[in-house]
């Protein structure tokens, strides 16, 4: 996709999401479309109801299976990567030292935690706030996203590889107040996203000489018995019934988008691309300002700036927002520490959003923030359905890789009009680290991982489908948003 180019008062335009290949193979698009629904129908169908039939005969309820709040007591490989800027080099071994002896402690093997060195160039200055490539400051022409799934020629090899490894780390150093560079592929298979970053933040905290704190608790934590009993009052066969549902919706998704990629029909290819945006100090504090004037929160204005940048470059609003929320400090509290994130394990849920027929502004962002704390609070509505879906689906673990089946019970569509929404809030790491950026990203049809660490918030945008040309118009749409928002023009 070309760049956005200016047109009358200076408002970006963007090339039409359908071209002339698009148009003409229409039908031949149609016809493989109808031909992978009647395959992986007769699939993923039988597969989500017997599944959720055999989980409820052997395990029992939903708040039995998630008991401890997932299938998995540990760790297992994949499925979290991303970045982490700092403004300080690390001692390879030291850092690998450090790492070992976590994954250990974790009940993982420390031959699987690696850490790498790389020699490549490392940019030499901190971009401003704003907008900011996925590969400004190492390796030009990839990403992480690419680099774990073997897709980057830059990927390591080997022993080293990311794949069957726990943990792999890649570092370039740059000079004392320069940035340097933190590539991480982490256990999403079987800990949260969030989980993930609290493993990063406990390292970074080893490793400047802080004292280890009893993070992992993978396993170790309980519903509690008033969650319980709600959930309990569910009906099994309403979910059963919603199921087929779900299934069409979500396998309709998947192969509208895989023909719709296909060149052959117009499409930009089958691969993974990133693009950032990373909000200074003064610019996170302006926009919280901002979106508190106007009875919004962060959360809402992220949202609301994500869903206009959907609206503006692909010309339709997505179907809904999947939302990526912990249950941990609500419903899985660890004992003498209630309200206490900074744990290890899985709690992770996607409740949705739905996305309203017209025009999604700032104040209807609130309205679906307000409702989804609502039910994160009652365990009830959004919040409950994403419990049931999770329990009874195919796999009940890890950093959102359970949204991704075919016979999910939700209806996410996860790889065409949805955008797959994460919000960390505000997160702090230990300050001897500066920390410049944390960035990670999850590419179904649209990405949007946010986070605030340290007084900055970061933005990621990633698809699978979408190419570098529209992920990157995404991004810079979602960011003049937010610029604008918080009367900022400086990085438009």
């Amino acid at each position: 996709m070309a760049a956005p180019v200016a047109a009358e008062g200076g408002i970006a335009t963007y090339p039409a999401v359908w071209n002339a290949v698009a148009v003409i193979t229409l039908p031949l698009r149609a016809a493989l479309y109808g031909v992978l629904m009647a395959v992986f129908l007769s699939i993923q169908l039988p597969r989500g109801l017997l599944t959720a039939l055999g989980k409820r005969l052997v395990s029992g309820r939903a708040t039995q299976i998630l008991a401890t709040g997932s299938t998995c007591q540990g760790i297992a490989a994949g499925g979290y990567w991303g970045q982490l800027v700092l403004g300080a080099p690390m001692d390879r071994a030291k850092l690998e030292e450090l790492v070992k002896a976590m994954v250990a402690e974790a009940g993982g093997d420390a031959a699987k935690a690696r850490v790498l060195e790389e020699s490549g160039a490392v940019a030499e200055a901190f971009p401003p706030g704003g907008r900011v490539a996925a590969d400004h400051y190492v390796e030009a022409g990839s990403n992480w996203v690419k680099v774990a799934l073997g897709l980057s020629k830059t990927a390591p090899e080997g022993a080293d590889a990311v794949g069957g490894n726990l943990v792999v780390l890649r570092l370039w150093n740059g000079k004392p107040g320069q940035p340097t560079v933190v590539q991480f592929f982490l256990p999403g298979g079987g800990w949260d996203g969030s989980s993930n970053f609290n493993f990063m933040k406990e390292l970074l905290a080893r490793y400047h000489g802080d004292a280890p704190t009893a993070v992992f608790k993978a396993g170790q934590t309980a519903l509690k018995a008033e969650s319980k009993a709600t959930l309990d009052k569910r009906s099994f066969l309403t979910y059963l019934c919603r199921l087929p549902y779900c299934v069409v919706v979500n396998v309709s998704a998947a192969a509208w988008s895989f023909t719709g990629a296909l060149p052959c029909f117009g499409g930009a290819g089958l691969s993974p691309e990133v693009a950032c945006v990373v909000l200074s100090e003064a610019q996170s504090a302006a926009l919280a300002a901002r979106a508190k004037e106007r009875g919004a929160k962060p959360f809402a204005a992220l949202t609301w700036a994500c869903v206009k940048a959907y609206k503006r470059v692909l010309g339709r609003y997505p179907a809904n927002i999947v939302q990526q929320a912990s249950y941990q400090t609500r419903h899985y509290p660890v004992a003498g520490a209630e309200g206490t994130r900074d744990f290890v394990g899985d709690w992770l849920f996607g409740p949705i959003q739905r996305v309203p027929p017209g025009e999604y502004d700032l104040a209807a962002a609130q309205r679906g923030y307000a409702a989804l704390l609502g039910d994160l609070d009652a365990m009830a509505g959004s919040a409950a359905d994403a419990f049931d879906a999770k329990a009874y689906g195919p796999t009940s673990q890890g950093a959102s890789g359970f949204e991704a089946s075919g016979c999910y019970g939700l209806p996410t569509r996860l790889a065409s009009s949805s955008i797959f929404f994460n919000n960390y809030g505000v997160r702090t790491m230990t300050d001897k680290a500066k920390v410049f950026s944390w960035s990670w990203a999850m590419p179904g049809d649209v990405g949007c991982n946010c986070i605030c660490v340290n007084g900055k918030t970061t933005m990621t945008i990633a698809s699978m489908h979408h190419g570098i040309g529209r992920v990157t118009a995404i991004r810079d749409v979602a960011c003049d948003a937010l610029l604008e928002l918080i009367g900022d023009a400086s990085a438009v």
